[in-house]
């Protein structure tokens, strides 16, 4: 399994912490995880973790910045190499630009990629018009088998939208 994140520990973020119980729980399961995250010096080090990009800060990672959209790019030349390297079952994208970048390598490679929305702006007009088109855009052309929303509420306005292949499934609960 190959979990795709923007951030994770001890890069602060509900995402980083789903991420890494996910990890914990699959590899107790026995499965081989890796997890492909962003070149930020909070993110811990460790042998199954792969950073893509240039360095960035924690907070600039859930921002549109000029250095995002060039860590975007690279990682767009680096995924075919690591799903090649790695040979995952299943790729777990848990951001949707990330996940559109590497869309397109995982159908190369017939792996499966789905897609979790920790949140989404599509359906929110607090955010600006483009950032919610552009969601939009990305979630009905990165060919996910599937996307889970952990938000309930939101599973209709994926429907409206004609993005079908959407459930909901509540974030997990480490006891």
């Amino acid at each position: 399994i190959l979990h795709v994140t923007k951030k994770y520990p001890n890069a602060l973020g509900g995402d980083a912490i789903v991420v890494q119980n996910l990890e914990k729980q699959q590899t107790k399961n026995g499965h081989e995880v890796f997890i492909l995250t962003t070149n930020c010096d909070d993110i811990i080090n460790k042998d199954n973790l792969i950073k893509f990009g240039l360095k960035d800060t924690p907070a600039n990672l859930d921002k549109i910045t000029f250095k995002r959209i060039l860590s975007l790019i690279s990682l767009r030349f680096k995924i075919s190499r690591v799903l090649r390297k790695i040979k995952p079952d299943v790729v777990h994208s848990h951001s949707v630009d990330l996940g559109y970048i590497i869309s397109r390598s995982c159908r190369k490679e017939n792996i499966p990629i789905i897609e979790t929305c920790h949140g989404v702006s599509f359906n929110d007009s607090r955010y600006s018009l483009f950032k919610r088109k552009l969601e939009k855009y990305l979630l009905r052309n990165s060919n996910f088998k599937k996307i889970i929303t952990v938000d309930s509420n939101s599973l209709n306005d994926f429907k409206k939208e004609n993005i079908e292949n959407a459930i909901y499934i509540p974030n997990g609960v480490n006891i």
